[in-house]
């Protein structure tokens, strides 16, 4: 496939390439390269972006606690979903091993920011950690804010789904990421 000398001299060999990244950024990485059936296959899929944060502010959650819920759906803003989830919860309805795997990502993501915290479990802090996806405003005591993309399910992704063996394996490149199998019946 392609080949690269180092300065010390030596020389790596590539036999193919893995592109595991969202269709419209794996159709950048290939750029003028890319192919007529990767522009369209890969192009058929289409994201929805979003802002996300974690955060310990109460403002972004019904105003009766009671009402609390593991997913509050706070409304539509330019077409985009705003929910917040209630982590506290999440983590009690997941799976244990799911458990401990988002407890280590939380905790890492505060120790991170130099948050100190204490915790065994994010459940018994007794303070509200907190994801908003798409937030009217930045949400107060925010910890961490990323962004990313889900794709969206339409006719020409279910049919770009279908059609992704046409370009597997071609060129030596294989193409992984959300859209594979997000469109199609087992």
């Amino acid at each position: 496939m392609g080949s690269e000398r180092r300065n010390d001299g030596t020389e790596e060999r590539c036999d193919g390439c893995i592109i595991a990244a969202h269709a419209p950024d794996a159709l950048k990485l290939l750029g003028k390269q890319a192919t007529y059936d990767e522009l369209r296959i890969l192009g058929a899929f289409q994201y929805a972006y979003s802002d996300i944060f974690l955060h310990r502010d109460k403002h972004l959650m019904p105003q009766n606690p009671a009402a609390w819920s593991a997913w509050n759906v706070l409304g539509t803003i330019d077409n985009k979903v705003c929910v917040t989830y209630w982590l506290n919860i999440l983590q009690l309805k997941l799976l244990p091993d799911q458990q401990l795997r988002h407890l280590h990502l939380t905790v890492a993501a505060i120790d991170h920011f130099g948050f100190p915290l204490d915790m065994q479990n994010i459940t018994r802090t007794g303070r509200p950690f907190l994801v908003t996806l798409n937030p009217l405003h930045t949400p107060e005591h925010t910890l961490l804010k990323w962004s990313t993309g889900h794709p969206i399910p339409s006719v020409a992704a279910s049919r770009a789904s279908r059609e992704l063996n046409l370009i597997q394996g071609k060129r030596r490149i294989w193409f992984s990421g959300a859209y594979q199998g997000a469109f199609t019946k087992p």
